[in-house]
């Protein structure tokens, strides 16, 4: 499973305000209910999508590969703690 560039800056600007257990539950959810290898923006929860669109950050570039998903959650965890 793997996030597109612009799902992880969703996923990496949201305030999380249910700590690490919130991302957990939501990328299990992600994972299950995916019908693809690939996690878009679309697939993220209304509130993830919402939050970026009212900061109105702009999106980071990457190197142009694709994160591996527990690669993403182990950089968010870090970042959380």
């Amino acid at each position: 499973m793997e996030l597109t560039p612009e799902a992880l800056v969703h996923l990496w600007e949201y305030d999380w305000p249910g700590n690490v257990r919130e991302l957990e539950n939501i990328v299990e959810r992600l994972v299950v209910l995916s019908e693809t290898n690939t996690i878009t923006v679309e697939h993220l929860p209304v509130s993830v999508r919402a939050f970026i669109s009212e900061k109105k950050i702009p999106t980071p570039t990457f190197d142009g590969n694709e994160l591996n998903l527990q690669k993403a959650v182990e950089l968010f965890e870090n970042r959380l703690n």
